[in-house]
């Protein structure tokens, strides 16, 4: 067996025995309360934590609005808080998070999402109750402005193909190799 042989054979074995990369997901979401007063939408990336083997939001936005139009919380924005893995209370005190998602239904379990108002003293919790029933809280200050339940649709899309993309780098350094071994044999 030659050099170049075996340098395929070891590249081919590298790549069999890697562990096989999973794909950050965006997930689109939009909220509605049972009883109409209250809708959110926004969006949540979300990625595979081996560690825990677990689906984690790393980055995220919500808007709250109220209907009629122009309550106290309508227009309220967070940004997804970033959570050490697994359940923790929040820094205000409010909530219990973890920051996780789950295939399925339901999309969040009883630790749910912590988002960030801009306001020290405002947190946002959105978290799962059981199949198709979510709950959407605002803590001002120990003051819960929204405790809301209600229904949540989610659309998934997967933003970077992983999978896809280790297949497509493989390729490249096969055909860099072939290109290199005939370049080689040529030149004797």
């Amino acid at each position: 067996m030659n050099r170049f042989s075996l340098a395929l054979l070891a590249l081919a074995t590298a790549l069999a025995i890697s562990p096989m990369a999973k794909a950050d997901t965006l997930y689109a979401f939009s909220f509605t309360s049972f009883d109409g007063l209250y809708t959110a939408t926004g969006t949540v990336t979300a990625g595979w934590n081996q560690a825990d083997n677990a689906i984690l939001a790393t980055a995220g936005n919500i808007t709250i609005s109220t209907n009629p139009s122009g309550g106290p919380e309508d227009g309220l924005t967070g940004t997804l808080e970033s959570v050490n893995p697994g359940e923790q209370t929040s820094p205000g005190g409010g909530f219990d998070v973890d920051n996780y998602l789950y295939e399925g239904n339901p999309f969040l379990y009883q630790w749910g999402l912590l988002f960030d108002s801009g306001s020290p003293a405002v947190e946002i919790n959105f978290w799962g109750n059981g199949p198709d029933n979510y709950s959407l809280y605002v803590d001002d200050n120990g003051n819960y402005t929204v405790a809301e339940t209600g229904n949540l649709t989610i659309v998934p899309e997967v933003l970077t193909p992983e999978p896809t993309s280790l297949l497509l780098f493989g390729a490249g350094l096969l055909g860099l190799a072939g290109l290199l071994r005939r370049k080689f044999m040529f030149s004797r």
